[in-house]
């Protein structure tokens, strides 16, 4: 028998929200999931393993076989012209190329991999497999890239007819039994670590979230956002606003327009990168600052920023630097953009990610952006108002007659995290909140682990971080990649403890580890990320623990909320008496 993980399949969701084709869906891949566990030793199957921004189905290991990536679907089907549509009601089709998304996770199971295992997997390493093991009807002739890869129901009535099957995948290569081995114990790992099975984050319960508090019914959820010119997207950490807003960027760019996704930090802007990497002939992602200077650069047709920003920067005192970025900047922006004579670059669509950050004028800056040639246009953006952490005078709600899409469930965290960061939320002043409620943990979600409290003396504090790591990393054995240390310093304080006299800054050892800015490869394999609070929001990881060596008063209650709502899984806090 294989060994199947989880060991046994999970009940339903106890949840109204969980209709009759989710319903569907779910016990589809109950049936796939008893077939699959007839499959001999050395077999190993991971039942919905969660990937940067997605989850596979099925990953089903064997060192005489290539890895095998399963997506399973259910329902009626049908091609036309080329293209496979699921049939979503009486005249309703909804296009999909499951191959496609299955080879993109299998992408991000490549980049885990090879942070984790220091594993260098290739494409032809996998197969990738589409399986219907229910199905009302599947009409017109199988596509190129799905021949051989559909499993139907008659493929899945024995482990004869299933090995069969699995044998005639296109891809005949083998991972070994030294990569098997490897992979096998990384992917049994992380299922372990995970409250109960694996947080599922999927389209299918943030569109039953829109559909709810949109007060309708649509194939598609993302066409509410389509329908409105000016769409503000409202809610907690982990209600799954960036998830919608690269979704709705991806849809756009399949329509053929230019997109434009921008945010405020850093660390976010490299995540939207990454995450739609396979657009970029269509999607533009840039921080604000540097869609500022790319802009810039454009319209004046110069090809070096020092030409045209050192002047600026220098008549600006130290003192006034501050006003350089926020204000002269973005201003000059808004006169390439509006004044003849320039070549600006302009787009059909512009999507802001945490836009709560954005600075009074900045928001009149991007839509300049928009395109005037008499095309749709859309101004999209997700807001946390419980998120402003730089105190910004953009008032967002009142610059123009968005139409509002709130979101109140929190697909991120565990159960127990998710109440922990509900209680940090309500300490929030109301005045900066502004009226948004908090996000209610997902019914049918994990329980989770408890979240631990350590109280230290400041002395101590490195001794209990080693502790810590020591007890995730090497005995639970939790991959150093889906580690974050996150603290409530300044980046200008990791990256001088000298002039900081502290003892949390990059190129600290801890026992026998080390705390970089990006964790652990091949050189490295004990170095653990460590990031500010600040820097790290709108960024989640696996495994947070927060450092607290300073002391916070009130006005740091955001920074906690938002700091706690980065864990998935497990969170650490370790603090150091009378700080936090």
């Amino acid at each position: 028998m294989a060994v199947m993980s989880p060991i046994e399949f999970p009940s339903p969701p106890d949840d109204p929200e969980f209709g009759p084709a989710q319903r569907a869906g779910f016990e589809a891949e109950r049936l796939v999931y008893r077939m699959l566990s007839k499959l001999d030793d050395p077999w190993f199957v991971v039942w919905s393993h969660r990937t940067r921004n997605s989850e596979i189905d099925f990953i089903c290991l064997n060192p005489d076989f290539p890895i095998i990536l399963l997506e399973v679907k259910s329902g009626r089907f049908e091609i036309r012209e080329g293209c496979l549509y699921q049939l979503t009601g009486v005249e309703g089709r909804k296009l999909i190329n499951p191959i496609v998304d299955l080879k993109r996770r299998r992408d991000q199971l490549i980049d885990e991999f090879r942070a984790s295992l220091d594993l260098e997997l290739k494409e032809f390493d996998f197969e990738v497999a589409l399986v219907v093991p229910v199905t009302q009807s599947f009409s017109g002739t199988i596509l190129e890239d799905l021949k051989d890869r559909v499993f139907f129901s008659g493929d899945l009535v024995s482990r004869d007819k299933l090995m069969m099957r699995i044998r005639a995948l296109p891809c005949k290569n083998s991972i070994g039994k030294e990569r098997f081995s490897k992979i096998k114990a990384h992917l049994g790992r992380v299922v372990s670590s995970a409250p109960g099975n694996v947080l599922r984050v999927i389209v299918d319960d943030v569109a039953r979230e829109l559909e709810r508090v949109a007060n309708r019914v649509t194939e598609d959820p993302l066409e509410m956002v389509l329908e409105n010119r000016e769409v503000l997207i409202k809610g907690g950490a982990g209600a799954g606003k960036t998830y919608l807003l690269i979704e709705l960027a991806k849809r756009l760019a399949g329509n053929g327009d230019k997109v434009l996704v921008t945010c405020y930090n850093d660390l976010l802007e490299k995540q939207l990168q990454q995450q739609l990497s396979d657009y970029r002939s269509h999607v533009t992602v840039a921080n604000f600052h540097n869609l500022v200077i790319e802009q810039i650069l454009h319209a004046t047709g110069k090809a070096d920023k020092s030409e045209i920003f050192r002047g600026w920067e220098q008549s600006f005192p130290n003192e006034e630097k501050r006003h350089y970025f926020e204000d002269y900047l973005p201003g000059k922006l808004l006169e390439v953009n509006t004044e003849p004579g320039y070549n600006p670059t302009k787009f059909e669509a512009i999507l802001i990610d945490e836009i709560q950050d954005f600075q009074d004028g900045w928001l009149d800056s991007v839509e300049a952006l928009l395109t005037t040639e008499g095309t749709r246009t859309h101004l999209v953006g997700c807001v946390d108002f419980a998120q402003n952490l730089r105190s910004s005078r953009e008032r967002v709600e009142e610059r123009r007659r968005w139409a509002m899409l709130p979101m109140r469930k929190n697909f991120r965290n565990s159960k127990k995290i998710a109440e922990y960061v509900k209680s940090e939320f309500q300490k929030i002043p109301d005045e900066v909140r502004q009226g948004m409620p908090a996000c209610e943990p997902l019914a049918g979600c994990p329980e989770g682990r408890d979240v631990e409290f350590i109280e230290c003396t400041s002395n101590g504090l490195m001794k209990n971080l080693e502790g810590v790591l020591e007890r995730v990393v090497i005995q639970e054995k939790i991959p150093v990649a889906s580690i974050a240390i996150l603290s409530f310093r300044s980046k200008d304080d990791l990256n001088s403890p000298a002039l900081a006299g502290h003892n949390v800054f990059w190129g600290k050892k801890v026992g026998r580890f080390i705390l970089r800015e990006k964790a652990g490869g091949k050189e490295e394999p004990y170095a653990i990320q460590l990031e500010t609070a600040k820097r790290f929001k709108g960024c989640e990881q696996s495994v947070v623990i927060a450092l607290i060596d300073k002391r916070l008063s009130e006005r740091d209650a955001a920074l906690k909320y938002v700091t706690f709502s980065r864990a998935r899984e497990h969170l650490i806090v370790i603090a150091v008496k009378d700080c936090g």
